[in-house]
């Protein structure tokens, strides 16, 4: 599911990159298209990662991952601001840059997500304790 996200996404951002070269007059309803697509897309990876997270990390560090979690949010809160704001101004209002630099980011985002390797932990414990009777 988090990968599928991921993809709504980058084909969200192609077909938005696609459409604002070539309609004019429609960069509104195109601007609410792309809001919308990377809205369900962030939701769906949301819901997914909540869901999974006791799969992935151990019980006994739920609530390091919880705390992670918030500090990361924290900073990007703070951050993701300023680097906007640096490359509005830098790019002299280039919109493009912003599709290509999000594009590249959802990108490295899904292929980082292929290479990790992600273990059930309740199915790997279960097949020990089947090896072991």
């Amino acid at each position: 599911m988090i990968l599928f996200s991921q993809i709504l996404s980058i084909i969200g951002l192609i077909f938005f990159a696609f459409f604002i070269v070539y309609s004019d007059n429609q960069t509104l309803l195109l601007v609410i298209f792309i809001l919308v697509v990377l809205k369900l897309s962030d939701q769906i990876f949301d819901v997914s990662y909540m869901s999974s997270a006791t799969l992935i990390v151990n019980n006994a560090d739920i609530q390091k991952l919880r705390s992670y979690e918030q500090m990361v949010s924290s900073f990007s809160s703070i951050i993701g601001p300023i680097i906007a704001a640096t490359l509005f101004s830098t790019f002299n209002m280039n919109f493009g840059i912003f599709i290509i630099t999000e594009l590249i980011c959802e990108i490295c985002a899904l292929l980082s997500m292929w290479l990790i390797k992600y273990t059930d932990k309740r199915r790997t414990k279960i097949l020990h304790t089947k090896e072991m009777n």
